[in-house]
This record gives structure tokens, sequence and C-alpha cells, in this order.
């Protein structure tokens, strides 16, 4: 059994990398009991060296998932790896055309309207360019992990309350959940990510927090931490920007059956209100 120290050495991949991969289900290392370090077989070492081939190969997570679960053969993995990678090239195949289109030599001298009209041109024509669409939902389903609470059905004021409700939560919602260190601050992970947990009281009774303990572990590598937290913060937005937006389109309705400055401050105001309600409410029903 080897450390995941060795097993870095072993097969060039970082402990980050081999921490993600375990996160998400691709390996399952054994843990020591006397100090639940993990411990990696001969098979985890070679199922890692196969993760690092697909992931070379730009296989998407969720495929290697599947092959390794034997969901589908490695043919069909392959085939459906090829089919990306063609669709990969012609993309890159379009941006390098424009590349060679851009004759300009200074900054100065560049047409970004020009060059943008023939872009949206292309696009209608089958040209496709990256956009952030993927990236959004990564981010958005790791934020919806990273912190979760829920209502217990007891105070929580002793140890086994505490893990008991734990247990209920895990069982109401299918997770994969396993305590590793019992007491008022208990220690959990789920599927592998470690989550700390604690009371807190509200005029509505206990409620239970679980945190993350290491957050940036559960940013995919083919994700830099800057564009995570763009679109983290984008996601944590998004709500008021659509709720804001709303309530601006039915402001600017009620403007045109109304003149005075009196009125437009009540509307104004009213709108305000709408918007800080709604979000409110997003807020309570997010938690």
């Amino acid at each position: 059994m080897l450390s995941i120290k060795e097993v870095e050495q072993l097969t060039g991949i970082t402990k980050q990398n081999i921490r993600y991969y375990e996160r998400q289900r691709l390996i399952s290392p054994n843990r020591n009991p006397e100090n639940d370090y993990r411990e990696y077989s001969d098979k985890d070492i070679k199922q890692l060296k196969v993760i690092k081939v697909l992931r070379k190969l730009d296989m998407p997570i969720e495929e290697i998932r599947k092959l390794l679960n034997h969901d589908i053969t490695l043919s069909d993995a392959v085939e459906f790896q090829k089919e990306r990678l063609t669709q990969e090239r012609d993309r890159l195949s379009d941006a390098l055309d424009f590349c060679n289109r851009i004759n300009e030599s200074e900054l100065e001298q560049f047409d970004a309207d020009s060059y943008l009209i023939k872009m949206e041109e292309a696009e209608e024509k089958g040209a496709v360019f990256a956009n952030l669409l993927d990236d959004y939902k990564t981010v958005a389903k790791l934020e919806a992990m990273r912190e979760f609470r829920f209502v217990p059905s007891s105070m929580c004021l002793t140890t086994s309350e505490f893990t008991d409700e734990l247990f209920r939560y895990a069982n109401e919602n299918k997770l994969n959940l396993v305590i590793t260190k019992e007491g008022m601050y208990p220690e959990f992970t789920i599927d592998g990510i470690e989550y700390e947990a604690a009371r807190e009281f509200s005029r509505y009774g206990a409620v239970i927090c679980c945190r993350m303990k290491y957050p940036d572990e559960i940013i995919p590598p083919e994700l830099s931490k800057e564009k995570y937290k763009k679109l983290s913060i984008l996601h944590k937005f998004l709500p008021i920007i659509i709720i804001a937006s709303i309530c601006i389109v039915l402001s600017v309705m009620r403007f045109k059956d109304i003149g005075s400055p009196a009125e437009i401050t009540v509307v104004v105001i009213g709108v305000l209100i709408e918007v800080f309600v709604a979000y409110r409410y997003y807020f309570n029903l997010k938690n």
C-alpha cells in the first residue's frame, strides 16, 4: 500500500488531482483505521494511470466514470471521444481562420466591431465559438455542494442526536455520508469531500450548517481559480440581476401612466422594496 505522496511520484499525477479524482468517484482508496490516511493499492495505481491517459485525450470525467463502472465499453468511449475531438478541431479551425483574417499590426488599428459582425455571420452558418455555459453549469453545481443547511427534527443537544440527524439528512437525500469525527462539531465526508458541521439557532429553532473543509479542492483542474471565482460571483448574483431586470421593466411600464416627481418616487421605492422582498424570499427558500 502506498501513500498519496508516493503515488504522486509514481504516476506523475499531483496530489490535488488525485484527491479530485477520488471526489469524482473515479478511485476509492482505503483508509488506514489508525490515522485515517489514504492508502493506495496496485489497482488504484493502475486505475490512475488509465485516467491519466484518458485525460490526456481530453476525455470528460463523466465519460471516464462510465467506462470505469463498465457502463460503456472502451471502444464506445473512444468513438465518442473521437467525435468530440473532431468537433473541437472544427472549432479550432474556425478560430484559426479568423486569426488569419486579422491584418492589423497595432491595437489602435483593430476594428473590433467589424470582426464581431464577421464572427456572428460565421456563427449563423455553423461555425461554433466557445461559450461559458458548460463552465457555469459546473460552477453552479459545485457551489451548491460548498455549503448546505437543514432543519433537524431535534435540537441536537447530544453527540448521538447530532450524528443521527446527519444520517437522516443523508438518507433522505441519498447521499453517501461517512462520519469521520463525532461531536458537537462533527466532521464527515460525502463522496470523498470533507465537511464540518455546526448548529446555528434562529427564531425558528436549530439549524445545522454544513461547510466544506477545503473548498478550493473542488475546483476542477481545467478551470482556473480566477475563472471559477468570477463564475461563482455570477452564480451568486444572477437571481438578483434577473429580479431587478423584471422589476425595472415593470417600473418602466408604470412610468407611462404617471408624470409627477412624487408619483415617480413612490414607484421607484416600490420597485426597490419588490427587489428586496423577492431576494429575501429566494434566500430563505435556498437556505
